[in-house]
């Protein structure tokens, strides 16, 4: 009798142990894992206002759940770049880049520019791109953010029939998937970026090799095929796919002047790959451009230090000295050469400051050891030659 009336109901031990949950409540009851745990199991469990305002949390973000079958039918589209935390401009002058993925394949396509409000007219480039080819666009996905949800946009949406899903207001993380692939996507830039050492600024050619080998890459969400297969409908070919930052030799096209005799090529770095046009975006750190070739060459060595054009050292002859004619370091090496061979060095020319003429160095004559009359005929003997 006295245990019955001892026994609490489930309220009040919620309240004994600190607000913890029904569910913990009620495991240490089935289980008896503990002594003088008296609870009349009969009771109600009602909500605790105080845990209510003490506990709420932001709840789990979740998909739509109707999965797409076709290419282009729902497109997610996020925005990432200068917020306040990250204001370094790309080495093309671009401060972000549009991200928009598909939802059926997750083909991921990126768009780089200069200020927000350029978004709205790379969306539409992009939505029209798939109505040309056949593959229309039903609805978007996008936060609240000003450069998706102006009048403008909006108009051209309505015009075509294409829905506005927009996320709740705070909850940017409800368009997960173009939220999750930016962060992979800047995840993996600022790990290649980190091992090459390569400079900040590069942020934008890293960014696009990510999304390249993204495409080509396995994604849970679709495990039967790659992005691209999906987009494409053909497998991808990867045979091609170097290290980002990797030294490559490019050929050197175009010059003014040919310099026949010195190297053909010069150094720079991979840092990505165009499609359709088998070339290889480089970085110059030289000219710090980034252009386009498909006349290189990778080299895999043991010495991957040694670059092809490297300064000259003492005693050797400059790499990368002008075709035009001799300049100082030239002139200085061959006084080097000849004091070595003792012989005279070469002479520059002067000018006469009182009658303006030039002088050139008077040539220095040597008399010829005169060999024996078997060598040579007679009529050379003891003739002095000028060299």
């Amino acid at each position: 009798m006295l245990s019955v009336e001892q026994a609490q109901n489930w309220d009040m031990w919620h309240k004994c142990f600190g607000h913890i949950s029904y569910v913990g409540l009620k495991e240490l009851h089935n289980k008896g894992l503990i002594e003088g745990f008296n609870v009349n199991t009969e009771s109600q469990m009602t909500d605790c206002t105080t845990c209510v305002q003490g506990k709420l949390t932001v709840r789990p973000f979740l998909g739509h759940q109707e999965p797409c079958t076709k290419k282009g039918q729902i497109t997610h589209i996020d925005l990432w770049g200068k917020y306040g935390k990250y204001d370094v401009m790309s080495i093309r002058g671009n401060q972000y880049y549009l991200l928009l993925v598909d939802d059926a394949t997750r083909y991921v396509t990126l768009k780089f520019i200069k200020l927000k409000s350029d978004a709205a007219k790379d969306i539409q480039g992009y939505l029209t791109y798939l109505q040309i080819r056949g593959n229309p666009t039903q609805a978007i996905k996008i936060d609240r953010g000003t450069e998706f949800l102006n009048l403008p946009m909006r108009e051209w949406c309505n015009i075509r029939g294409i829905e506005i899903q927009t996320t709740a207001p705070y909850s940017p993380s409800q368009n997960g998937v173009a939220e999750r692939m930016n962060r992979t996507l800047v995840e993996l830039a600022r790990a290649m970026l980190t091992a090459t050492q390569l400079p900040e600024f590069l942020w934008e050619p890293a960014i696009t090799h990510t999304a390249y080998v993204r495409n080509r890459s396995y994604t849970r969400s679709i495990p039967s095929r790659t992005p691209y297969q999906g987009w494409n409908t053909n497998k991808p070919n990867v045979s091609h796919l170097r290290e980002f930052g990797t030294p490559v030799h490019i050929l050197l096209q175009g010059q003014q002047t040919q310099c026949k005799i010195l190297p053909k090529t010069h150094q720079h770095f991979y840092v990505g790959n165009e499609d359709n046009s088998n070339s290889i975006i480089y970085y110059s750190k030289e000219t710090r451009r980034l252009n386009v070739s498909r006349n290189y060459y990778f080299i895999n060595d043991n010495y991957p230090d040694v670059h092809i054009n490297d300064p000259a050292r003492e005693g050797e002859w400059p790499r990368e000295a002008t075709c035009a004619g001799p300049n100082a370091s030239e002139i200085n090496n061959q006084d080097i050469n000849a004091q070595n061979r003792k012989e005279t060095p070469t002479q520059i020319p002067t000018i006469d400051k009182g009658s303006n003429e030039i002088k050139l160095p008077q040539k220095h004559t040597h008399d010829i050891i005169e060999p024996t009359d078997k060598d040579v005929p007679r009529k050379t003997r003891g003739i002095k030659r000028d060299y």
